[in-house]
């Protein structure tokens, strides 16, 4: 057997560590799951180490805390979003990167924080299931708008959007346009003279928690809503046209 970790079912599940894990994480609620492979299963798989695959032998008591972890993620708790949190603990490193990944390629979550040490960056761009060329996600996405229809555009994104102003860099401020932010992604509006949105489908998504709730603030605002002419499955959407004439999508999304 590997080394114990003395107490860990105490200190996670409390007086109530002899019932099973699914009882203890849902609190009695409801929950859906959908087939996928186990967190160990991820690590043992899709994670590379020195000399092959890692692996638990002899870290018995480590994969209990794993499995602990991954039931959590299959229960969908939490919903949307992981930090994950690498500390100084001799051989967590493997451990935090996968887990991380596993969020985001497996439960598609996001994940909020990495708080790494240089070991740690160093094994997540090292993982093989990272792209080629080191894709690490979306910066940002740009659109363009023509210079007199700059502060429509502003007050769509910044006031009944609410996104984030953020900064631009000192040398583009000249060009006009605005950055904004939402989580961890960026959006850039772009002034020039020809455009061409009108006939692009190209497009923007936002996520929203309560798509009736995104559509009635909108007609609220006097934008018109396009409906979706091609319905998916667990993606209710609907579309519509900043004042610079980009089509924007906004979808609520089921994770089940």
């Amino acid at each position: 057997m590997g080394t114990a970790v003395p107490g860990w079912r105490r200190r996670i599940a409390g007086p109530r560590a002899e019932r099973p894990y699914r009882e203890i994480i849902s609190g009695g609620r409801r929950v859906r799951s959908r087939l996928a492979p186990s967190l160990s299963a991820f690590l043992e798989n899709e994670i590379a180490v020195e000399g092959g695959r890692y692996g638990f032998t002899g870290r018995e008591a480590l994969r209990e805390v794993v499995d602990h972890l991954g039931e959590i993620l299959r229960l969908g708790l939490p919903e949307r979003t992981v930090s994950v949190l690498k500390g100084t603990q001799i051989g967590m490193t493997t451990v935090a990167v996968g887990l991380a990944l596993y969020c985001v390629q497996v439960r598609r979550l996001n994940v909020g924080y990495f708080l790494p040490d240089q070991d740690f960056a160093n094994r997540f761009g090292n993982t093989r299931i990272r792209t080629a060329i080191g894709v690490t996600g979306i910066h940002h996405v740009q659109i363009t708008a023509r210079p007199g229809e700059e502060a429509a555009c502003k007050r769509f994104y910044g006031d009944i959007l609410g996104l984030e102003e953020v900064p631009k860099p000192a040398p583009l401020l000249k060009n006009g346009g605005a950055y904004y932010r939402r989580g961890g992604s960026e959006l850039h509006l772009s002034i020039e003279e020809a455009t061409g949105n009108e006939a692009s489908r190209r497009h923007v998504c936002f996520e929203v928690a309560d798509l009736d709730r995104a559509e009635a603030a909108l007609r609220e605002a006097g934008v018109e809503i396009i409906p979706d002419a091609q319905p998916i499955d667990e993606w209710k959407r609907f579309y519509v046209h900043d004042p610079a004439g980009s089509r924007v999508e906004f979808a609520q999304i089921s994770r089940s």
